[in-house]
Formats: C-alpha cells, sequence, structure tokens
C-alpha cells in the first residue's frame, strides 16, 4: 500500500542524510588539504612538545586535522544510519514495483554504508591509536617511538585516503540518483 506522506518523509531523510554525509566527507577532505600546507609554510615550534626534533608543524596540522575527522566520522555514523532508515522507509511506503533506478540507488547506499563501516570498526581505531602513541612519544621526548609510530600511521594514510574518496563517490552517487529518482527518473521496471 502507498503512503505519500511517509514516502515523502522518508525520500526527504533519506537525501538529507545523504547529502550532509556527502558533504562532511567533502569539507574534511578541504580542511586537511589545507591545513597541511599551512602549517608547513608557518613552521611552528610547539610548546607542548619541546623536547620532540621533529616536524612540529605536522604535529599542528595532525591535532587540527584529527579533530575534523572525527566529528566527520560522527555525522557519518549518524548520516548513515539516516540514510538507510530514510531509504527504507521511503521503499516500502512508496510504489513497490521494483525498478532499476531503485536497484541502483540501493547499492550505491550499500557500497558507502559497507565502506563507512570499515573505516569506523576496523581502519579508524588502528589509525587512531598508531597517531596517539605519537603524539604521545613525541610529548614526552621520546623521538625514536615518535618516528616508529608516525610511519606506522603514513603507511596507512594512503588506504585511508582510498577508503575516503570512494565514500566520497559512493554517496555522491546515492544524491544523485535520488535527485534524479524524485525529478520523475525513466522507470526502468523490473519484471
Amino acid at each position: 500500500m502507498i503512503h505519500p506522506t511517509l514516502h515523502r518523509i522518508g525520500e526527504t531523510l533519506h537525501l538529507t542524510a545523504v547529502g550532509v554525509w556527502c558533504g562532511a566527507l567533502f569539507g574534511a577532505g578541504v580542511a586537511a588539504a589545507v591545513a597541511f600546507p599551512t602549517m608547513r609554510n608557518l613552521d611552528p615550534t610547539l610548546a607542548a612538545y619541546p623536547e620532540y626534533t621533529g616536524e612540529h608543524w605536522m604535529l599542528a596540522a595532525g591535532r587540527v586535522a584529527a579533530r575534523v575527522f572525527v566529528i566527520t566520522d560522527i555525522a557519518q555514523f549518524v548520516c548513515a544510519f539516516l540514510a538507510v532508515v530514510g531509504f527504507m522507509l521511503a521503499t516500502f511506503a512508496g510504489d513497490r514495483t521494483r525498478s532499476w533506478l531503485r536497484f541502483f540507488r540501493a547499492a550505491a547506499l550499500g557500497a558507502a554504508f559497507l565502506l563507512v563501516s570499515y573505516h569506523l570498526l576496523i581502519q579508524g581505531p588502528r589509525m587512531d591509536r598508531d597517531l596517539r602513541a605519537y603524539w604521545d612519544a613525541a610529548a614526552s621526548g621520546d623521538n625514536d617511538a615518535a618516528v616508529i609510530r608516525q610511519e606506522a600511521f603514513s603507511r596507512q594514510h594512503p588506504g585511508a585516503s582510498r577508503i575516503m574518496t570512494a565514500t566520497f563517490i559512493a554517496t555522491l552517487a546515492t544524491l544523485g540518483l535520488g535527485a534524479w529518482s524524485l525529478a520523475g527518473g525513466r522507470k526502468d521496471r523490473v519484471a
């Protein structure tokens, strides 16, 4: 049975959550792309790390970026949940006729959900552990341990960037397909 009001609420919730999710990822990427070169050019010396002989700009930019990424991860967690709930509500309250467009929307949302789940449950905690150990070693003046932990974190960074980029693409695709669907996109029905 079609419930137009519930369908609209579900679509609105879904598309709003996906839009915020996509925007949070984009904003975090921009913040990191600005913070690191800016700090490198400023070349600060941080009073909180008096005995650390490594690059203080990397610590300064990393501390700022880490906060941005924590906020982004919270936004991703909340938005992923709301996007799935909204999509399910819209699907069950709307026209139950199967379509290719709905299939691709679900696939893109599923991909984004799996990517963020991997990041939040596996990749993020592992990276956070190395990052905090790097900061602690630098603060205590244990330069050798700080270098080891920084290198451990840096080895994981390319993979994290790929996951973040893939999640951004999946959320952008979900958003685009959802907008196309609401605009009356082609109704390729599946028998």
